[in-house]
This record gives C-alpha cells, sequence and structure tokens, in this order.
C-alpha cells in the first residue's frame, strides 16, 4: 500500500508539472495601476499519502513563487526546517508531502507591486472543514484537511460541490455558509456566519451612443452598493455618474473615453473605447431687412442657423474702409444718411467657426422687390427697398402677405415663387425658381405613453427625405424608428430617455424623464421563474399564421397566458395547464394587426414576458 502512494504521488508530481507549463505560456494583460496583487490560496487532498495541491485564488498579479517548509531532524536530533518544495510561475502546484506533520507554505504575487501571504497545513488522516470566504472576488478558499469531496449551502439558497466555487451574492447582508468535508465513510461539517459587504468589485464596462458630436454614456455594473462612476472623455474632460453625455467642441477626430468604477472593495479601470465625432455643421449666415425708403429706420432681421453670436457692420459703398455703424446684438435697426447703396455684413459664430454673408442695401424712393430662401429653415429673406407692403405666392398653392414668412413645403422638389412689393401706387415683382431638398430641419420632441414597466415613444417630426432617429432608453438600451416600445427589465425607478434625429439640416437632441414601475403592488413571487426561458418562433410572423411557444416549467402548474398590444390593449387570453418540463402551444395570429406585441405568461403572482413582432403577409 505504502509502495501505491509512493507511485501516486510521483504520477501526481508529473501531471503538475506539465499543468505548470502550459500556465507559463499565458500572455497576461497588465494589471490596473495603483492596485496591489491580492493574494490568497486553497489547498485539497491533505490525507497522508495524498498529493497535496494548492489552488491560486489571487487578483491581479501575474507572476507568483510557492515555497513549502517542513520540519526536519538531523543526526543528532536537533530539529530545523527544510525546504521540501518550490516552485515558479505556476498558477497551481501539487506536491507529495511526507506523512504526518505540519508544513509551512509561502506563496508571494508579483506585478508591479508585491503581496505575500504564509499558511500551515497539516497532513493526517483525520477529515476536518475549513474555510473561508474572500470577499470582493466572491471566492470561498477551502482549507479542509483530509477530504476528497464536498458540499457548500451558500445561505441564500445557494448550493455546490464545487471544491473551490465562486459564488455571486445578489445583495449585501450576513448569510450563514455551511461547508461539509466527505472523506469516504468520514465527514466534517463546518458552519460561519459571514458577512458581505460588497457583491463583487466594480465593473467598468459600459455602452454608448454617438450622434455627430455628442456622446451618451451608460455604466453596467450591477453590483451592490452601487458604484461612483468616473468618465474621461479624451479632450481633457471629466463627468461623474452612471449616465451621462458629453459635447466635444474641438474638432472633427476620434477619441478614447474611459471608465473608472469606485465601490468598497477598490477601484476598478476600464480600458479606453474609440468613438470618432463628427462635429456640428458650421453656422449659415443670413438676415433680411425692412423700410429702405430715404427717411425711414431700417431694420434688419438676422435669419442665421447654427450661429451663437453675431457681429454686424455697415459700410458705404462711396467709403468701404470707415464702418458707419457696427454692433453684436442679434438684430438691429439703423438710420441711412441718405440714398445711395451701401454693405451690411453679418458674421454668424457656433464657438466652432463662423460665416459671414455680405448684402447690397439700395436707399431709394421706388420700390423693388428681392428675396431668397433657405433651406432647411424654411424661411424666405425679403430684401425688397423702398416698400411697405408685400405679397407672396409661394407656387404650391400657398400665399402670405407677410414680410418674412417661413413656409413648409409637403414634398422636394422645384417650385416658382414670386414676390410683389408695394408702396402706395407703386409696386415692383421678381420671380424665382426653388429646389426644396430636404422638407424642414429636426426638432427632438416626443410623446411618451407609459404602462408599468413598458414605454411607448413616438417622435413628432418627420421629413421627407426621412430622417435617422436613435433612442436611448436610459438603461443601456438603444433603439431606432419614428416610434417603438421597450420594456424594462431591472427596477422601478426613474430613467433618462434621449432622442437624436438626424437628417442633412444637422442634428436635434430631446430628453425627457420617465418613471418606470412594475405591477401596482405586486406581491412577492409565488413561483421561481428565474430559470425559465419562454421562447417564440418564428420572430417575427406575418398576421395570417401562428406563433410557436415554448415555456420550460419546474412545477405542474395553470398558467394564464395574455398577449398585449404596443397601447396596452390585450389582443388574447387563455389559460394553460403546464407540466414539469418543456411545453409547446399555438396561437393564431389571424386577429392580430401588425405591430409589436407583448406575450405575459403569469402564475400565482409571478410572471415571465417576451415581445414578438407581427409583420403583413
Amino acid at each position: 500500500m505504502i509502495f501505491l502512494k509512493k507511485i501516486i504521488c510521483v504520477v501526481g508530481l508529473l501531471l503538475c508539472a506539465s499543468y505548470s507549463l502550459a500556465q507559463n505560456k499565458k500572455n497576461h494583460p497588465p494589471s490596473p495601476q495603483n492596485l496591489p496583487p491580492y493574494d490568497y490560496f486553497s489547498w485539497l487532498h491533505s490525507c497522508a499519502g495524498d498529493t497535496t495541491c494548492f489552488i491560486n485564488q489571487s487578483v491581479r498579479s501575474f507572476t507568483y513563487t510557492w515555497t513549502v517548509i517542513g520540519d526536519s531532524t538531523n543526526f543528532l536530533g536537533a530539529h530545523f526546517p527544510k525546504k521540501i518544495f518550490t516552485a515558479k510561475d505556476d498558477s497551481m502546484v501539487c506536491v507529495c508531502l511526507p506523512p504526518y506533520g505540519t508544513y509551512t507554505v509561502a506563496f508571494n504575487a508579483y506585478d508591479n507591486h508585491y503581496d505575500s501571504i504564509t499558511k500551515i497545513i497539516t497532513i493526517d488522516t483525520i477529515t476536518k472543514a475549513n474555510f473561508s470566504y474572500i470577499n470582493c472576488t466572491n471566492n470561498l478558499s477551502n482549507h479542509s484537511l483530509c477530504a476528497h469531496s464536498f458540499y457548500w449551502n451558500f445561505g441564500d439558497g445557494g448550493s455546490s460541490n464545487n471544491p473551490i466555487p465562486n459564488h455571486q451574492y445578489a445583495d449585501t447582508g450576513t448569510y450563514q455558509i455551511t461547508l461539509i468535508a466527505y472523506n469516504g465513510a468520514k465527514s466534517d461539517t463546518m458552519k460561519q456566519s459571514t458577512k458581505i459587504a460588497c457583491t463583487g468589485n466594480a465593473s467598468a464596462a459600459y455602452t454608448y451612443t454617438v450622434s455627430h458630436d455628442t456622446v451618451w454614456m451608460h455604466a453596467l455594473d450591477s453590483h451592490i452598493p452601487k458604484a461612483d462612476f468616473f468618465w474621461s472623455f479624451g479632450d481633457g474632460h471629466y463627468a461623474s455618474g452612471r449616465d451621462t453625455f458629453h459635447v466635444y467642441k474641438d474638432s472633427t477626430a476620434t477619441y478614447g473615453i474611459n471608465l473608472n468604477a469606485v465601490n468598497p472593495c477598490g477601484p476598478t479601470f476600464g480600458i479606453a473605447d474609440s468613438v470618432y465625432i463628427i462635429q456640428q455643421a458650421p453656422p449659415q449666415a443670413n438676415f433680411s431687412f425692412l423700410k429702405t425708403c430715404w427717411g425711414d429706420t431700417t431694420c434688419f432681421i438676422n435669419q442665421s442657423t447654427a450661429g451663437n453670436t453675431y457681429t454686424w457692420t455697415v459700410v458705404s459703398s462711396s467709403s468701404s474702409l470707415t464702418p458707419l455703424y457696427s454692433t453684436t446684438n442679434t438684430q438691429f435697426c439703423y438710420a441711412f444718411p441718405a440714398t445711395g447703396t451701401y454693405s451690411v455684413t453679418l458674421t454668424a459664430n457656433n464657438h466652432f467657426s463662423e460665416n459671414s454673408i455680405t448684402k447690397i442695401v439700395s436707399i431709394g424712393t421706388i420700390p423693388v422687390a428681392n428675396f431668397s430662401f433657405t433651406p432647411c429653415s424654411n424661411l424666405f429673406s425679403n430684401s425688397s427697398s423702398c416698400a411697405t407692403s408685400f405679397y407672396w405666392n409661394f407656387g404650391d398653392g400657398s400665399h402670405s402677405s407677410q414680410n418674412f414668412p417661413q413656409h413648409q413645403y409637403a414634398d422636394t422638389g422645384h417650385y416658382t415663387v414670386s414676390l410683389t412689393a408695394h408702396n402706395g401706387i407703386d409696386s415692383n415683382t421678381i420671380t424665382k425658381i426653388i429646389y426644396v431638398a430636404i422638407t424642414s430641419a429636426p426638432t427632438a420632441t416626443f410623446t411618451s405613453l407609459i404602462s408599468f414597466d413598458t414605454l411607448r415613444v413616438q417622435s413628432t417630426y418627420t421629413s421627407t427625405p426621412a430622417a435617422a432617429y436613435t433612442w436611448s432608453f436610459g438603461d443601456g438600451t438603444h433603439a431606432t424608428g419614428v416610434d417603438t416600445l421597450h420594456v424594462y427589465y431591472d427596477t422601478t425607478q426613474t430613467y433618462i430617455v434621449k432622442l437624436s434625429i438626424s437628417n442633412i439640416c444637422g442634428t436635434a437632441l430631446g430628453v425627457d424623464t420617465i418613471n418606470i414601475m412594475y405591477y401596482n403592488n405586486r406581491p412577492p413571487a409565488g413561483l421561481d421563474f428565474s430559470n425559465s426561458i419562454l421562447s417564440i418562433v418564428p420572430n417575427p410572423v406575418t398576421n395570417n399564421s401562428y406563433i410557436d411557444a415554448f415555456f420550460n416549467t419546474y412545477d405542474d402548474n395553470t398558467y394564464l397566458v395574455q398577449i398585449f398590444n404596443d397601447i396596452g390593449q390585450k389582443t388574447f387570453e387563455e389559460n394553460f395547464a403546464f407540466q414539469t418540463g418543456i411545453n409547446e402551444f399555438k396561437i393564431s395570429t389571424a386577429s392580430m394587426p401588425a405591430g409589436v406585441y407583448i406575450m405575459v405568461m403569469q402564475a400565482g403572482n409571478s410572471y415571465i414576458r417576451q415581445k414578438f413582432y407581427i409583420i403583413p403577409n
């Protein structure tokens, strides 16, 4: 028997050596800066004659050294420590220790920092359960003696037969952890109350949406307690919070966005993600003016787009070097000193770039009609001189007597527009052909319809050609389209919903705050649906067919199946008796028009739901 155990020891050491060589071939990424390694290990098989294996449970370390020291006796009978085994850069080592006695195991972990831990183990024939919980990593360190199989009860309904389990608690608190260690007919039990102060290291993962010069961020960490989030946008600007957005003001370029997450378990440093930012369109300067008869006060109306600040300059044609007047007002009025021609220049600036336009103003006594059209804003710029009233024909059956009308065409195309300028009995008419490439610039207003945990949103803006619509629902999910339906799966809380609308005229951003809640006064669940899956095929399905629904249940029970459309109307309801295992049932879609639907399956006070789509045949 002793000879057999020695053979087992030799085989175990050879297996351990091959495992170590495989581990040494791994390429390890660098650890987060300023965080030292955290050293910990477990061991298994500590009966006399076994091959005892030491398992590395450290974090943030990539090189290791192991040292096993035993007690030896010289020829004089004196005791002294003797190094039995050493290993380097192994994630796990196995060693056959001489029977009976205590041994010191020293374990060192390195990255650009250093940490070490020393533990005493006993080689014996008595089974002894022993463990410790490693906070934040969710690992349990098994120190049991002389045991070959294990059973864990984590105190929250979870269990495991893994010798060294990793268990994620859903919430903080104190839990009674039980370990039963077995060795043939022998067993030993250890119970320990363990306080979970944090359910895990904060995650630095995130999602984002980019719209021209604006990026919206959402952190994905779900550990308890909630982490603090710190964002770096790669342009020298920073922000904090789970959800945030940033407007880039420098240039069209690629930027690196990085998230650092911090909770009681410490900081977690994310890896920068690259985003390509396109700056907003430069401003387009434009203006109109009224009352250009000599003796009148001429007023200049600013019709620029995408501008924030403005500068006006008035120069006489007879003396172009010295300005007669200048101002930074948005619009202004000026009394010209005499008849003649003058040049008026408007410069529009939006902090990114600027644009200027110069128009000639004739101060006289006879009306002269003139105008220009500004795409996207659909503004008609009236530059008629010496006129007091006006009549417009927009070429699509519409008319106006306004001085500076704004007219939105129903479709794109060429239109013949005429303007008649009047001054008493005198008048003058001008006709121009304009081209409308898009019906209007975007406006990001939208309506919201909330039904418990389901949100229906619809943009109030439409244009020809169609714009691009991007929705952000504040929980890390996104959608496109003029209108859409979204189901929140996280919790009852407040969310920030954002809408970005883009077309050739630019981008508009809209934001709204909504309150989402689960079914009113919903009591605790009657059945556990946590491992159940509701599948619907095909998805999408045509509206003259059937859907096949599959549901795996762990209890024989009667389930209420309901289907709701995207405005909350119930379109189907029936009770099904399901048996433990996978159940299949069919539902006709013949009476359901095309659209978005939610199937809700309920038993007692528990429910599961799934979205599906119906398309025209």
